[in-house]
């Protein structure tokens, strides 16, 4: 497993790459950040990510970049939205792979929105856990109670689904708090044309349900798998 620290504006981001043990040409690369707080789970971030990293390329076949943005983890310097935006367009030109899809939890998927804007590289975007994104106070009690690193004057409401003046055309998923009401979520989803799954959550964040992955890896052969086998063909 590689873990590298890619030396980037006020610091280093730290990445993990996560090799199948088949390679299939062609496929589209993971790209996933867990959000803008330590997950709390396992260890170190760097350790979460490698696992994560290990555990998806194996069930995919597609590599995967996971990533802990600027004041995350072991990552470097201090967390803004520019800086997650450029750590997101970072992350993505770090990636061989001509195309990728960007899997981000929480507030971290505005910073992934206003990539895949930008980048034609970007083929998908997956969207977990997204109450932090309505919902800027909450936001800052996860930023205060992980240590995340946050840039003076940093405005909250930046990470928001009302800041995304601009929306990426590509295949969504939206994975939400079946408690989340759906008006907070329904034009942003419909923008995007998303697939939306609702989820009882078991824990206080969805990092830990394992619904969350089923829920993606389904989703990941729908729109990669079977598009690139053609109708009435077998997944390799």
């Amino acid at each position: 497993m590689a873990i590298s620290e890619i030396p980037c504006g006020d610091g280093t981001m730290t990445v993990v790459v996560g090799n199948p043990a088949t390679a299939h040409d062609g496929r589209p690369a993971l790209v996933v950040s867990f959000g803008l707080t330590n997950t709390g789970i396992g260890g170190p971030q760097a350790k979460v990510l490698s696992e994560f990293a290990e555990r998806m390329a194996m069930l995919t076949g597609m590599e995967v970049y996971a990533f802990s943005p600027h004041g995350v983890g072991e990552s470097g310097g201090e967390l803004s939205y520019d800086g997650l935006v450029a750590d997101v367009r970072l992350a993505v030109d770090s990636v061989p792979s001509a195309t990728c899809i960007l899997v981000g939890f929480g507030a971290v998927f505005a910073g992934m929105v206003a990539a895949a804007v930008a980048s034609s590289r970007v083929v998908g975007l997956v969207g977990i856990d997204l109450n932090e994104l309505i919902d800027s106070e909450l936001l800052r009690t996860h930023l205060e109670e992980f240590g995340t690193r946050l840039k003076a004057g940093e405005t909250l409401g930046r990470f928001g689904i009302e800041g995304q003046r601009q929306l990426p055309n590509c295949p969504a998923l939206l994975v939400v708090r079946a408690e989340t009401p759906q008006a907070v979520y329904r034009e942003f989803s419909s923008a995007l044309q998303a697939e939306v799954h609702r989820v009882v959550a078991m824990s206080e964040r969805m990092q830990y349900d394992p619904r969350t992955y089923a829920i993606l890896l389904g989703w990941l052969e729908r729109t990669t798998w079977l598009a690139a086998s053609g109708p009435g063909q077998a997944n390799p």
